[in-house]
């Protein structure tokens, strides 16, 4: 608040009398004329010390007279200035004090309607939102024009000459009883919560060590900025190496608190006045701005608390951060789980399945004679068998039980047709009578199931992102019937013998499976009459265990004829089968919405029990009830337009005696291919890690993007498309917050005076050993009020208006995330898997978003993918690795002025933190996703600098980039922007600064 008064003025009147003594003639002495004139001069000398005294005395009178006045017309000014203060407060109580409030700058209104000037703080109404919005000026009567006369309140002496930075408000007349003009006030109300706070620095969270211990701060600070990233836009600052960092908190006032910060130069903040971007301080409450009438509204609820408040699956996601801050360490291992815990999952559930995805299946067959005739009379099946299964997590997953037994996986497939076997002669109709596949090659104590367990290899970790082979089918007893074994191997050698269906012998030949079907001579073909459609299970197999991991039942198939010409009677190789993959980048590599990324928009590959419709061969669109996850392929990639058992064999025409399985524009194929023992894509670029697992408390809103829901599209919170699942995910930054605090946490251990958990949070109106957040132990797992409790002890500190349209305190908001010595995994170069080389790397990030805010520690390291393996393309796979995005000062200027040029021009402020993350009508994207697309993607495409994204080598930003796919962990989403700075963001303002100014008149209405 500043007082001001105006200098009274009057005119001096000095006046200068003048005396003319009697002349007169007579007769005198000398001695009588000499008396005379002495006193003469004697009276005019007493007479001109009498008037002097007179005037002196008047002029002292005046003096005193215009003091009095004086002092009384800055007392005058002071108590109008202060009651200017005091209406202002009022109003802001009055019309900013509800909860379902929202604020903004009136130049947010843009050239839609006249606006009033620029930096005016507009408050409005969610609950009456067509309403004009009520201006925190010195303008009573807003109903009528604001005509008349201003008063400047912010000039030349506060910001520049420029007159667009300067603010003045209406005057309001004082007038005495009688009707006489007395003075004049004028005020405005600055809105704070739209700038870039200087100050409150995070210092509690290294004065909590039951919550957090120092060895965590950093790690910290990857989940979630804490303060505004005041390097973008203060020149020479360092928020690790500023010495007096601890002393920020105290900065009282702008000019001070720049001076502090030891800038003598600003960097570039678009023209803009420092006033009218940066604030000593800002903070906010935890109340949403829903209106009052809508359930939900008023404080907001603590998910930390309770998690149940969004159901048992939260609390259970929330359980894997609180137990693994526990642990520590850089690497975390997690035990499987699948459907078996998840039975009656309904659509939109939230759940926490893990376990290795199956990416790749292939089974085979041929039906025909073996030599020599004598010994083996009837028909012999031959089959061939490889799979991978894929990793998605950041985690690497405990191939054993909770009570320490080893894990296997095994795979149960029913659905294998009848297969007769014809003749090929003009002359002759012999037929075979039907060969039961199923029945054949099935466990008859399991239902018939082809059982195939996969031998783990136990030495080798299963690490974050990678995927396994298994390749072969095979049985060493009698009889030659399921279960099978498959082993893991590196490669997918499929063909060779000791690889396929059978008993081997002395020779290590297989001998296949006596059909017990009589054979005849001559060119064979394999034929059946119905469709058929396979199922396959997974399973955990220990020594006393079975435990169901996820099933995927769907696959039909038409029936199938082999070529016209047959096979001839001896022939070994396959010629019919079956051979899906997991819809990866590469089936949507021509899709121009959705480069690569089509398989994570519109399926959840965690998805224990996905769906699959009839055309599950199609494109995966669910919303059309047509696809499935998974593709039927030939040649081990091109897929096939119609699922057709017999075209298994086919390979363009070239070789039909083989499957090229191991293709390398796939991605999650860790195979070694070609048997090249050398090759290099056994490595650690081709871990693909997808969704992060906590590895600490959860803080922010945004990086439950990382959950499950059942057959929904992933990255749900905190992404645009969170307003399409059953749940409108986004409703949730309105509604809830984390404070870090857990219920298993004692009591005794919540420290007042050292804030919560999360470092944005501080205590307003707690004392050091006082504790009234009671209750946060309540037996009631979904108790909304003591939820609740929190938020009104709580304040967050530099909270951002979303509002705001200063470009940059934005700048400054989005460049808040930055790493300082970040300690994670340096894997071994060469051989990936030799983890006795592992050691521990550190690295410097700013200007940077993560999608592993957890995990990069154990996911940082991404060596470059090659382009090409002698001719054959490789997918690309770096930014899969490498969950994090590093910016460039022009991106991130770039996308702080898309973010303030899109409010402008949309003309009114956001009502909720909803409908700022929600897509537009019109462009089908939010605000910040269209910002993203301008500062990342101008070419169309977000692109991969290598060296840039892990080294900073800004030399490398000329170089040739790669096009990363959509929704991969390196590229940048709304909700990667959100895990970092969301705990911060709120569209209304809580920080307000007021200015007042008055003008006093005399009583003659002079000024």
């Amino acid at each position: 608040m500043s007082f001001f008064s105006n200098r009274y003025q009057s005119s001096e009147f000095i006046g200068s009398p003048q005396f003319s003594p009697n002349r007169c003639s007579h007769v005198a002495s000398g001695s009588d004329r000499g008396n005379e004139g002495f006193a003469l001069v004697i009276s005019l000398t007493l007479m001109s010390f009498v008037l002097m005294l007179l005037l002196s005395l008047s002029l002292l009178v005046q003096v005193e007279l215009r003091s009095a006045q004086t002092s009384l017309q800055q007392l005058l000014a002071k108590e109008n200035a202060r009651l200017g203060l005091m209406l202002a407060i009022g109003d802001l109580q009055r019309y900013a004090g509800p909860d379902n409030r929202v604020t903004a700058r009136a130049e947010i209104l843009g050239e839609n309607i006249a606006n009033p000037p620029p930096y005016w703080t507009g408050i409005w109404d969610t609950a009456n939102p067509t309403n004009p919005p009520r201006w925190m000026t010195s303008w009573q009567n807003q109903e009528a024009p604001a005509d008349g006369k201003y008063i400047e309140l912010v000039g030349a002496g506060s910001v520049t000459s420029d007159p667009d930075q300067h603010v003045s408000a209406p005057v309001l007349q004082i007038a005495e009883k009688n009707g006489d003009t007395l003075g004049e006030i004028a005020w405005w109300v600055s809105d704070e919560g739209v700038k870039a706070s200087l100050g409150t620095v995070p210092l509690h969270a290294r004065e909590a060590p039951s919550f957090y211990g120092e060895d965590q701060t950093v790690a910290l600070q990857l989940q979630l900025a804490a303060v505004h990233g005041l390097e973008e836009v203060i020149s020479g600052y360092d928020r690790f190496t500023f010495d007096k960092a601890e002393s920020l908190s105290k900065i009282s006032s702008l000019s001070s608190g720049l001076e502090f910060l030891g800038s003598s130069a600003l960097a570039d903040i678009e023209g803009e006045a420092a006033c009218h971007v940066f604030t000593p301080a800002s903070y906010g409450v935890l109340a949403n701005v829903l209106p009052a009438t809508e359930s939900g509204s008023g404080l907001m609820k603590d998910l930390s608390l309770f998690p149940r408040l969004l159901g048992d699956g939260l609390e259970e996601y929330l359980k894997y951060g609180e137990e693994h801050a526990d642990e520590g360490g850089l690497r975390l291992f997690t035990n499987i789980q699948g459907l078996d815990a998840y039975q009656n999952l309904k659509e939109g559930d939230i759940a926490t399945p893990i376990f290795p995805i199956l990416s790749n299946m292939m089974i085979a067959f041929t039906l025909s004679s073996e030599q020599p005739v004598g010994q083996h009379p009837n028909f012999i099946l031959r089959a061939r068998f490889f799979c991978e299964f894929w990793n998605p997590y950041t985690h690497t997953l405990r191939m054993e039980n909770e009570r320490g037994d080893p894990v296997d996986l095994e795979l149960d497939i029913v659905g294998f047709p009848a297969v007769t076997i014809s003749r090929v002669n003009p002359t002759s109709n012999t037929v075979s009578q039907p060969i039961d596949l199923q029945a054949l090659m099935g466990d008859p104590t399991n239902g018939d199931a082809l059982t195939i367990r996969l031998i783990n290899d136990r030495t080798e970790p299963w690490l974050p992102g990678r995927s396994k082979n298994w390749v072969g089918i095979e049985r060493t007893t009698d009889p030659v019937k399921s279960p099978y074994q498959s082993i893991l191997t590196d490669q997918k050698k499929w063909k060779e013998n000791k690889y396929t269906l059978g008993k081997k012998n002395a020779n290590d030949k297989p001998s296949g499976i006596d059909t017990g079907e009589p054979r005849f001579p001559g060119n064979l073909r394999h034929e059946s009459t119905e469709e058929h459609t396979l199922r396959v299970r997974v399973y955990a197999v220990s020594t006393n265990s079975r435990v169901l991991l996820t099933e995927l039942d769907g696959f039909k198939y038409l029936p199938f004829n082999t070529r016209p010409s047959g096979y001839g009677n001896t022939h070994a190789s396959m010629t019919f089968g079956y051979h899906f993959l997991l819809r990866g980048p590469h089936q949507s590599i021509d899709d121009f919405e959705y480069f690569r990324g089509l398989w994570l928009f519109d399926h959840d590959p965690r998805n224990p029990k996905p769906t699959f419709f009839n055309d599950w061969y199609s494109n995966n669109e669910p919303e059309n009830e047509s696809g499935s996850p998974y593709v039927p392929v030939v040649d081990g990639l091109a897929a096939l337009n119609l699922p057709r058992p017999e075209s298994i064999h086919e390979r363009f025409g070239a070789d039909e005696n083989t499957i090229n399985s191991d293709r390398f524009e796939r991605l999650l194929d860790r195979s070694i291919g070609g048997g090249n023992s050398d090759s290099k894509f056994y490595k650690l670029w081709q871990d693909a890690p997808l969704f992060e697992l906590p590895r600490e408390r959860v803080l922010s809103l945004a990086s439950l993007q990382h959950l499950y829901f059942h057959n929904e599209r992933p990255f749900q919170v905190g992404n645009s498309w969170g307003s399409e699942g059953i749940t409108n995910t986004l409703e949730w930054f309105d509604r809830y917050y984390f404070s870090g605090i857990s219920r298993s946490d004692k009591v005794d251990d919540f420290k007042a005076n050292a804030g919560a958990p999360n470092p944005v949070l501080v205590n307003y109106d707690l004392e050091d050993g006082s504790n009234k957040i009671l209750n946060w132990q309540s037996e009631n797992l979904v108790d909304a009020t003591v939820a609740r409790q929190p938020a009104a002890h709580f304040m967050v500190k530099n909270r951002f208006n979303i509002n705001s349209t200063s470009a940059a305190a934005w700048k400054a908001a989005l460049g808040s995330l930055r790493i300082r010595d970040y300690s994670y995994l340096d894997y071994p170069e060469e051989d990936t898997s030799n983890l006795s080389t592992l050691t521990v790397g550190n690295a410097s990030k700013e200007r940077m978003f993560a999608r592993f805010s957890h995990s990069l520690v154990e996911t940082y390291e991404a060596p470059k993918t090659p382009e090409f393996e002698q001719t054959s393309p490789v997918a690309p796979s770096a930014f899969y690795r490498h969950g994090a995005r590093r910016l460039t000062g022009e991106q991130l200027t770039d996308l702080a002025e898309s973010v303030v040029d899109q409010i402008i021009d949309r003309g009114h402020p956001f009502e909720s933190m909803k409908e700022f993350l929600s897509p537009d009508p019109l462009t089908g994207e939010s605000i910040l996703e269209q910002a993203i697309e301008t500062a990342m993607a101008p070419s169309g495409r977000q692109e991969w600098y290598h060296d840039w994204e892990l080294e900073g080598n800004e030399s490398a930003l000329t170089g040739t980039p790669i096009d990363i796919d959509h929704f991969s962990p390196g590229f940048l989403t709304q909700a990667d922007v959100m895990t970092g700075i969301g705990p911060m963001l709120a569209p209304r303002s809580d920080t307000f600064k007021i200015r007042a100014r008055s003008n006093s008149y005399n009583v003659l209405g002079e000024p």
